[in-house]
């Protein structure tokens, strides 16, 4: 039962889900020839990514548990949503491409740290999206991040992480969040 517990919880706070709510978030003021091809960078090309990668066998299951498996994955990830962000920054607004550039700063940063280490994807896309909720639209938003230790122990009982991974994936976004939102007052 503990199992199938953390397993739908890692699934409902999956990055696949994290991330479109946070671009709903950024995109909800755009003007509709913005969405579509920031849509296509951010969504088209990633979801068929995952299966042309599973395809290929250059990763062996949908939440790319190896480590190995997730760099080559997470660059090309990253080159796309470079497209995005520049395309967002250019024709939307400096608010959503600034939040969108912080997103990229994040998946820069993540990537290079799981060159050597595993950190928690999970944690990382979940803290990111409450961290950018609670600067946009205030700290009563706090109760959001009662969210991030129940998807740490659903990730750490399905051994995808350790304590450590799990932490360094929450904490990291705030960081990288806050720093920009220290810096830029």
């Amino acid at each position: 039962m503990t199992e199938l517990v953390a397993k739908s919880i890692s699934h409902i706070f999956s990055p696949i889900i994290a991330w479109p709510i946070f671009l709903v978030i950024v995109l909800q003021h755009q003007p509709i020839q913005v969405w579509v091809p920031v849509l296509v960078f951010e969504f088209a090309i990633p979801l068929l990514l995952l299966p042309v990668f599973m395809k290929l066998k250059l990763v062996s299951d949908i939440e790319i548990t190896n480590v190995k498996e997730r760099r080559l994955f997470f660059i090309v990830l990253i080159i796309s949503h470079m497209i995005a962000t520049f395309l967002l920054w250019y024709y939307g607004d400096a608010t959503a491409g600034g939040l969108r550039f912080l997103g990229l700063i994040l998946e820069i940063v993540g990537t290079v740290i799981t060159f050597f280490w595993k950190i928690s994807a999970h944690l990382a896309a979940n803290s990111f999206v409450i961290a950018v909720v609670m600067v946009l639209f205030g700290w009563q938003w706090w109760p959001l991040l009662l969210i991030l230790p129940v998807v740490a122990w659903a990730r750490v009982v399905r051994k995808k992480h350790t304590v450590a991974q799990t932490i360094a994936g929450g904490v990291l976004p705030f960081v990288i969040v806050m720093a920009y939102e220290y810096l830029s007052h």
